[in-house]
């Protein structure tokens, strides 16, 4: 920290994140990879999002509330089963997508 200045003054700056160009994402669509969320990244969103706290929704859906914990932290995978549990009590469903016009 230079000489003269408080910590207070270089804390209590705003920070700002540098976006990528935007041939990275060209590059991205050009090769076809999918930027659509996978079952258990939309999943983790909906707990996300829910008003309720990870327990209450690991209790009224009769989920081990530890499975949930570690699902939220992508330190294990969780059986289709419990995606089931978890889909109806956040009340998910599962559709076929419509083919896009191209």
């Amino acid at each position: 920290m230079p000489k003269g200045k408080s910590l207070n003054s270089w804390v209590n700056k705003p920070v700002f994140l540098i976006r990528p160009p935007c041939r990275i994402f060209a590059y991205v669509r050009s090769n076809f990879l999918s930027l659509r969320m996978s079952l258990s990244d939309t999943l983790r969103k909906a707990v996300l999002a829910c008003k309720k706290t990870r327990y209450a929704i690991a209790v009224g859906s009769g989920v081990d509330h530890a499975v949930l914990r570690r699902f939220m932290r992508k330190e294990r995978d969780i059986k289709l089963s419990t995606a089931e549990h978890l889909a109806e009590f956040l009340d998910l469903e599962l559709s076929k997508r419509r083919k896009r016009k191209r």
